[in-house]
């Protein structure tokens, strides 16, 4: 078996941590990524299924999916409390973490 891609590290932790009609509200739309989408069509996939599972997720429940499925290498390198700062950087949550 090969590595699986983020996307579908992404949707087996939802299917570890959340009901099969929340996994595919937060999920969907990602059956149309392909490794040949553009990196703004990704991108914007992952803001908006980030900002789903904002919306629909506690915070306990949304770091336990995200660091279950966070790439290998950054595991590795960073502390968890990086991967959580990231995390919150990258979904836009500024007030918490000020990146330059």
């Amino acid at each position: 078996m090969g590595r699986l891609s983020w996307i579908e590290k992404l949707n087996r932790s939802f299917e570890l941590s959340v009901d099969d009609a929340i996994r595919a509200a937060i999920m969907e739309g990602s059956e149309s990524l392909t490794s040949a989408s553009g990196p703004q069509k990704k991108a914007t996939w992952v803001r908006s299924a980030m900002e789903r599972m904002d919306s629909m997720l506690d915070e306990k429940t949304r770091i336990e999916v995200m660091q279950r499925c966070s790439c290998d290498f950054e595991a590795r390198k960073t502390s968890p409390l990086s991967r959580i700062l990231i995390y919150h950087a990258f979904t836009g949550h500024s007030h918490l973490v000020k990146v330059q």
